[in-house]
């Protein structure tokens, strides 16, 4: 939550200080930061195959922001600095969550929910925002936001802030919930298809309205202008289908399960005292054992047992 807060207020400051096109070519590598702080901090495994997909999606993102010159708001080393870390944090927010629900495993009373890690996280952000804005923004407020505002009717602001605040609650729960359930990498790749889906639905809804959200259009009449959107998209799509097909990787452990098991295959079983035990860490077998231990622990003790008696059999 603290990583995830801390990327919010500096790449704000990121995008203001630094301009738009510096932030987004730091934040485009977020995906690559995660997955490198995951093989380090949790020992995932990422074959160079999905390796490619990361590598697409990172251009896909990237690939917008080429040719343009690079406009400088504010104070370029300061852009530049808070750009990174900004970067930086948002990234080790994805290995430190899945480490949370990871460490609560080995706990008598189990790892954290989704939900629940959801509202501390965002009830600690809420604390720590509302407080700078008491502090800070308040007493700043003519400067600082009505200057800011552009003029419009009152509910459809009020609107505007009510559901921006909702799908920002949502985008919190499916963070958490991802992470809990697939784990860092599949999650920070699917920011591939995010993007993907910025660039459509942007052009649905505000295209009439605004020729800078329309797919075809990029700040310019030409070839790659025209072409620029598109080409991101696809290797957005591309790099999210790559990784997709490699199911090869993994965790530490789910490899070290397969080295450990020879030449057993999936759907064949282990027969030894107590159960069956599966080959394959994926199997929903485990469940049947009634053990709530690391499924290669499992393994490993059943092949230490004294008198195993080892032979296949036909899930």
């Amino acid at each position: 939550a603290l990583f995830d807060g801390a990327a919010q207020a500096l790449n704000y400051v990121g995008q203001v200080e630094g301009g738009y096109l510096l932030f987004t070519i730091f934040h485009s590598s977020v995906t690559v930061f995660s997955c490198i702080i995951a093989v380090l901090l949790l020992g995932t495994i990422i074959t160079w195959r999905q390796w490619i997909g990361v590598i697409c999606i990172v251009f896909g993102v990237i690939v917008t922001t080429i040719p343009s010159p690079m406009e400088v708001t504010g104070n370029f080393t300061l852009g530049l600095t808070c750009s990174i870390l900004g970067s930086l944090f948002l990234a080790a927010a994805y290995p430190f969550s899945e480490r949370v629900f990871k460490e609560g495993e080995h706990h008598k009373e189990g790892a954290v929910s989704a939900e629940m890690a959801c509202v501390v996280g965002s009830l600690l952000n809420t604390v720590v925002f509302t407080a700078w804005t008491l502090v800070y923004t308040l007493p700043r407020w003519q400067s600082g936001v009505i200057r800011y505002t552009k003029p419009g009717h009152g509910p459809q602001k009020l609107a505007g802030f009510a559901m921006y605040g909702i799908m920002v609650g949502l985008h919190s729960l499916s963070f958490w919930m991802s992470i809990h359930k697939l784990g860092t990498v599949p999650t920070a790749v699917a920011k591939g298809a995010q993007q993907a889906g910025v660039f459509i639905f942007s052009h649905i809804l505000f295209c009439r309205v605004d020729r800078s959200e329309c797919i075809d259009y990029n700040n310019g009449n030409s070839l790659w202008s025209t072409l620029q959107k598109s080409i991101a998209f696809t290797l957005c799509c591309c790099g999210v289908v790559i990784y997709a097909l490699d199911k090869t990787g993994g965790s530490a452990g789910k490899a070290k399960c397969n080295e450990n098991s020879g030449a057993f295959e999936d759907g064949v079983f282990l027969a030894a005292e107590g159960g069956l035990i599966p080959s394959s860490p994926d199997s929903t077998a485990f469940s049947l054992m009634g053990n709530e231990e690391a499924p290669c622990e499992i393994f490993g003790k059943a092949k230490s047992e004294e008198g195993l008696a080892a032979r296949r059999v036909k899930s």
